[in-house]
């Protein structure tokens, strides 16, 4: 009976655009945690997104207003971040977000994404291709392109 109520009352607010969880439970997906935080009035100024690859839309969507900082180090992707850009109020660059400025070692997949920095467990025949890459600073790109 228990289950049949808690049902029905979820599929009633559903119908009413609400979304009833359990007190206390996590939520356990970006959106889920984006709506929470939005829902307790945060409205960030800058959002930055660091290996944008095809886009986060959920962060670009919830924080429209925000200035966004695309991070990607892979040029493939640049078609993607002119379009996140050019929806939204954002700028992008082609590199890592590394703890100091240089160049870094990017191992790149076939499909593109699971691209790291980082070696495979797996071993040396799935790592990817290796690809030198600018290294920045968060900090550093965000005095550069005025970002606060």
């Amino acid at each position: 009976m228990n289950q049949f109520l808690e049902k029905l009352a979820k599929e009633i607010f559903s119908a009413c655009g609400f979304t009833i969880h359990k007190k206390g439970s996590p939520r356990t997906t970006l959106a889920e945690v984006l709506d929470h935080i939005s829902n307790l009035g945060f409205r960030p100024q800058t959002v930055i997104d660091v290996g944008v690859a095809y886009g986060t839309f959920e962060l670009h969507e919830k924080f429209p207003d925000s200035k966004h900082l695309l991070i990607e180090p892979l040029k493939e992707f640049e078609v993607v971040l002119k379009r996140i850009c050019d929806r939204y109020n954002g700028d992008y660059v082609l590199a890592v977000a590394s703890e100091k400025p240089g160049t870094a070692v990017i191992n790149v997949h076939r499909g593109l994404s699971g691209s790291s920095l980082f070696k495979e467990a797996e071993g040396s025949h799935i790592d990817g291709i290796p690809r030198k890459v600018p290294a920045l600073t968060i900090h550093g790109l965000c005095n550069v392109r005025n970002f606060g």
